[in-house]
């Protein structure tokens, strides 16, 4: 059965091949692997999230507080599209 290693770095090397890529630069790509993840988004992203957001807020809250033939407007909606 093979073993696995949890470091590439630390695994044995056959003597009768050669290494696909050198020490150093596995060691480099291996510490670039750890740390804090930061997941961050643009500005623009942030403003049309937020607007999204109001939209559906503001929607919701017409639909419920507005009344239109002494009922909420959503429950009128309903009305009309059943027919």
């Amino acid at each position: 059965m093979a073993r696995l290693f949890a470091d590439p770095v630390s695994a044995p090397e056959k003597s009768d091949t050669t290494p696909l890529f050198r020490r150093e630069a596995v060691m480099h790509r291996t510490r670039a692997l750890y740390g804090d993840v930061i997941l961050r988004g643009s500005l623009p992203a942030w403003i049309i999230t937020a607007l999204l957001c109001a939209l559906v807020i503001g929607a919701l809250a017409f639909a419920v507080c507005v009344h239109i033939d002494g009922q909420p407007a959503y429950r009128w909606l309903l009305a009309q599209v059943r027919g």
